[in-house]
């Protein structure tokens, strides 16, 4: 671990005193995401979840919440990095009896330096990269480390990612969120297509008009340039965002 993740462990284990570290961690988890989320939606029952999570907390032990979000944030803004997986298995929140193993992030930097070509991103209006078993987002994370190093291409991005534990959904939120991406998370079983929350980064609602016109766009050039793909009497109609289900409804809130 850095240095910056044991401050983050040490005041997890002071918010512990009377609690299971890795039930404050996820805790921790679940109250920052939705500090995020209603600073956009004002979602009543996400208010009522955050003042549950609190209730179980004196004074000096909620405190230590906000100073490890302040951690975490000089952390990313550093260097992008799996911070909150780290933490997640340091802690030994990671359900292994389910199968749920994370890769470690130098491999995840391996794979999207080999997998991912920089010249094709700028060939393409957006660029759509979909996760459907995200864990923290470590796979994610490369990505928005080379998006930081060129801030132009930001827009040219969009992150879906989905899992079904609902604290993996709250760290890819955190940390995306924080990196600035232009991401969807889905709290949702990849294998059956149930939805049960979504999660929009505030990149990704400030971003949405111009990532639906660049998606309408490229997949218009996505069919004159692959004609063959197509019968000639087809009526070409690209599908926006909501037609792809990638859509987060502003007024529906989910």
């Amino acid at each position: 671990m850095t240095e910056k993740q044991s401050q983050f462990v040490k005041l997890m284990e002071r918010a512990a005193r009377r609690h299971n570290s890795y039930v404050v961690f996820k805790d921790f988890c679940a109250i920052t995401a939705i500090s995020f989320y209603n600073a956009i939606f004002k979602d009543p029952a996400k208010e009522k979840e955050y003042a549950h999570i609190m209730g179980k907390y004196t004074k000096e032990e909620a405190d230590c919440f906000p100073a490890a979000l302040a951690v975490l944030a000089e952390a990313l803004e550093e260097r992008v990095h799996d911070f909150l997986g780290v933490v997640y298995q340091e802690l030994g929140a990671n359900n292994k009896a389910a199968g749920q193993f994370f890769t470690p992030y130098h491999l995840c930097e391996l794979m999207t330096n080999v997998s991912v070509v920089t010249d094709n991103w700028d060939k393409r209006l957006i660029n759509l990269i979909e996760e459907p078993a995200c864990g923290s987002g470590a796979m994610l994370l490369p990505i928005c480390e080379r998006i930081r190093q060129r801030p132009e291409t930001n827009n040219k991005f969009l992150f879906v990612a989905t899992d079904l534990d609902l604290t993996c959904v709250h760290m890819a939120y955190i940390q995306l969120t924080l990196c600035g991406a232009n991401a969807v998370i889905k709290h949702a079983n990849t294998l059956t297509l149930e939805v049960y929350s979504t999660w929009p980064t505030i990149a990704y609602i400030g971003n949405r008009e111009e990532l639906e016109r660049r998606m309408m766009a490229q997949e218009m050039m996505d069919i004159f340039h692959n004609p063959a793909e197509r019968k000639s009497n087809d009526i070409i109609v690209p599908e926006t965002l909501a037609q792809k289900g990638l859509l987060f409804d502003l007024r529906a809130g989910k």
